[in-house]
């Protein structure tokens, strides 16, 4: 591939090499970062050695099971909310709805705040950058950004909407000392956040690092949901079962945090989706900057290493009959069965996902929220197939309907 020679591995014990035995021997690629940090910064998606650990130390309490916890009730609160909409909409697009609600519970878990009002500008915003990041991730020449083209005058655009409402944001909390204290939100404990060797943020680390969990927050999720609520209206069985086992537990309140763990066939139902659709689709390459060994290759220094967790995920090695959707895959002592790296939607390894717990209980939350009340099933006639942006994306948008729920949860709530 140009100037270098490229590695690709699929085997589990070749990639806990890369993510696990020899991780600190490999940096993300030049150019994929350089296109990355003209939004992100030094995020902890993108920083390396030192700072990147100093960034991690710092920013991992923010997401303790305490402040999931916390962010828990938003996730519900927003789903509900949403819910509201729906009742006079018998069919919608996924992509909308979904990437409209994470939005809005990401929106909220890290500002504390409501930007309804620059909503639709906002998500604009967030697909545009999504696209531009493919493009300049397959382009060999990178236009320089001072460059008035049409592509870098809407990019531009796009990165200071987004600036915009972070640093307002971090410059409201630091001319109101008191507010920051009274705040549970993201932006105030990163803001807060220190340790008594590494000190605390500098307003531009902490913009630099609200601005990666508020894109991965929102897009991630939002892609993963999209992939969830298509295979429940595929798999109307398997969706009764859900139904039934929210019931259990839930009862007649609405899902909470201490239910994620109960939710086993939920839970199983999400890992199965998200095997077949990793969102982090990992379109990130490494290069490494010492000769070292995996899977029996030399990999000369820098070269480039790519793994595919949809490649992986769909070899028949590791999970027999592949393309058939089976969450059961994941229940009881199966899901031991699976090796370790053969299943990696969040990475592994020291750069795991940070926010791997919260994506998990959101997606949990909405899914259970959203099914003690409707009933979902695809359009017919649609052809569904994923495409690579950032995230793994359906490459159309897929329409369902929703059919309200006769049960004494809908009603005793008002919804029907």
């Amino acid at each position: 591939m140009g100037p270098y020679r490229s590695y690709l591995f699929f085997h589990p014990d070749q990639i806990r090499d890369l993510l696990v035995t020899h991780w600190s021997s490999f940096r993300k690629m030049k150019h994929q970062v350089n296109v990355m940090k003209q939004w992100d910064g030094n995020g902890l998606v993108l920083s390396e050695g030192e700072f990147w650990q100093r960034q991690h130390r710092l920013v991992q309490p923010s997401f303790s099971s305490k402040r999931i916890r916390d962010y828990a009730q938003v996730m519900v609160t927003r789903t509900e909310r949403r819910l509201n909409r729906w009742r006079k909409r018998p069919s919608f697009e996924l992509d909308s709805e979904r990437n409209t609600l994470t939005m809005e519970i990401i929106t909220e878990c890290l500002f504390g705040s409501e930007v309804e009002s620059r909503a639709k500008e906002i998500e604009a915003a967030v697909m545009h950058l999504s696209e531009i990041g493919v493009k300049e991730f397959q382009s060999p020449v990178s236009v320089p950004s001072w460059i008035p083209t049409s592509h870098n005058r809407c990019k531009a655009h796009a990165i200071r909407v987004l600036d915009g409402i972070i640093r307002g944001f971090i410059d409201e909390r630091k001319r109101n000392p008191e507010m920051l204290k009274n705040r549970n939100d993201l932006l105030s404990t990163l803001i807060a956040a220190s340790d008594p060797q590494l000190g605390r943020m500098t307003d531009t680390q902490a913009r630099d690092e609200a601005m990666v969990l508020f894109l991965a927050g929102h897009d991630t999720t939002a892609t993963a949901l999209i992939w969830i609520f298509y295979h429940l209206g595929l798999h109307p069985a398997w969706q009764e079962k859900i139904v039934s086992e929210i019931r259990a537990v839930a009862g007649e309140r609405t899902p909470q945090f201490e239910d994620c763990e109960k939710l086993v066939l939920l839970r199983a139902f999400i890992q199965e989706t998200i095997r077949l659709y990793p969102p982090a689709i990992g379109v990130f390459g490494r290069e490494n900057e010492r000769e070292v060994s995996i899977g029996g290759y030399t990999i000369p220094k820098n070269s480039v290493v790519f793994t595919s967790s949809y490649t992986t995920h769909r070899d028949p090695r590791w999970f027999p009959d592949p393309l058939t959707f089976n969450p059961e895959r994941f229940l009881g002592a199966r899901v031991k069965e699976i090796p370790h790296f053969a299943y990696f939607p969040f990475g592994g390894g020291p750069r795991i996902c940070t926010g791997m717990q919260f994506a998990m209980v959101e997606m949990a939350l909405v899914v259970a929220t959203v099914l003690q009340r409707y009933q979902l099933e695809n359009e017919p006639n649609q052809v569904v197939e994923p495409k690579v942006m950032i995230s793994l994306r359906p490459k159309n948008p897929i329409r369902v309907r929703v059919a309200s729920r006769a049960s004494p949860i809908a009603r005793s709530r008002g919804f029907f």
